[in-house]
């Protein structure tokens, strides 16, 4: 199965639905589940996929989208700075998924 739609399967899992390329909405209510500012997910193929929360407004979005690749992931500094400067509230979450071979070789 495509990397990607193990990532949008963990989305729905977590109440999450695309609503177009690059925005996310948070389509079911789940405990404990928040709707981030903006997922930066590397696939295990290295591919980024970016998506943003459907509050982000188009300017700090463009903003957020030039300065996307001058870190090394996981690490962003130069977006935690550009956040800071438009006062957003935010914390940083690292998380792995893992996929298993439904027959171990």
């Amino acid at each position: 199965m495509n990397p990607l739609t193990y990532l949008h399967l963990q989305l729905r899992l977590e109440g999450k639905a695309l609503v177009n390329e690059q925005f996310l909405r948070q389509v079911e209510a789940m405990p404990g589940e928040e709707m981030p500012l903006m997922l930066i997910a590397q696939l295990a193929n290295k591919d980024f996929v970016v998506y943003y929360g459907e509050d982000v407004l188009p300017d700090l979005q463009k903003e957020l989208a030039a300065n996307l690749f001058e870190g090394e992931f996981p690490k962003f500094d130069s977006l935690l700075s550009i956040l800071r400067s438009h006062s957003m509230g935010f914390e940083v979450g690292h998380y792995k998924t893992y996929v298993f071979l439904s027959q171990p070789a």
